[in-house]
């Protein structure tokens, strides 16, 4: 097994320093990275670099990738000690792709005509599924493991299709994340309803349902959402521009609300 890509690492540090407010200092980009994808670090990554005081091989990465950023104009110019700051090109190209299209698929949809005869043929079906997210889908993905592992949840992004799982003792969560666009929280739940009975239904065959599901919203949904989730046994979380974070009754039961000053902006 191989150390991750430049491009991968690229990405880790884009997603982190924007999660961190455009700026970070070197060891807080450090310690949101391994928060974020350290469970799908191989194991070369996280062998110690030789000749760098045992620093594991992602850690040195992460400073090369960060320093041919830093010629390339895609990180501001920064002295050995000063923060680390996406250029103005790089969060331009953040926001102009949040602008797009939610979670688009590639190409013609994979699973047209497709119906499964068991649930093995649906997840080689579904597990092989291109599917282009928008970085603004990322970045709430990346905003809600981050503060979910402060609440002592074990993040991890590496269960495609899936957005995310939550793992403590023998807890398990499956997550999805949905943006609201244009104002269309009916819309956004729906398509997290779905995709959790769904998903849990196929992924989860050995726990029934009994697999806590949570969505995951980049705005207020609305009280009758939120309490149209809790019947359906759904947690449900949401960015509030005055909050926080705020969420419905099964998201506190569970211990899947963060507390405010989790979340960065």
């Amino acid at each position: 097994m191989t150390e991750s890509a430049r491009a991968t690492v690229r990405q880790w540090i884009i997603s982190a320093v924007s999660l961190l407010g455009d700026q970070a200092y070197r060891r807080n980009v450090h310690d949101t990275i391994e928060k974020l994808y350290g469970a799908t670090f191989t194991q070369e990554d996280r062998k110690p670099r030789r000749g760098r005081g045992g620093e594991p091989a992602w850690q040195n990465n992460v400073d090369s990738a960060y320093h041919l950023m830093k010629r390339r104009g895609e990180m501001l110019p920064s002295t050995r000690s000063d923060v680390w700051r996406l250029s103005p090109a790089v969060r331009m190209d953040v926001d102009a792709t949040a602008r797009r299209d939610l979670d688009a698929q590639v190409g013609d949809d994979p699973l047209a005509n497709f119906r499964p005869k068991d649930a093995g043929e649906y997840v080689a079906q579904i597990e092989g599924r291109t599917i282009n997210k928008r970085r603004e889908h990322e970045r709430v993905l990346s905003e809600y493991g981050l503060a979910a592992s402060l609440l002592g949840w074990r993040p991890s992004t590496d269960v495609h299709p899936r957005d995310l799982e939550l793992a403590r003792e023998t807890a398990r969560v499956l997550v999805e994340v949905k943006q609201i666009a244009q104002g269309n929280s009916t819309k956004a739940v729906r398509e997290a309803v779905s995709q959790l009975l769904e998903y849990s239904y196929y992924f989860y065959p050995a726990k029934g349902h009994h697999v806590r599901k949570l969505a995951v919203f980049s705005e207020p949904i609305g009280s009758a959402h939120a309490e149209y989730l809790s019947s359906l046994q759904i947690a449900a979380v949401w960015i509030d521009d005055d909050l926080g974070w705020d969420g419905n009754s099964l998201s506190k039961q569970w211990a899947l609300l963060p507390n405010e000053s989790a979340r960065t902006s």
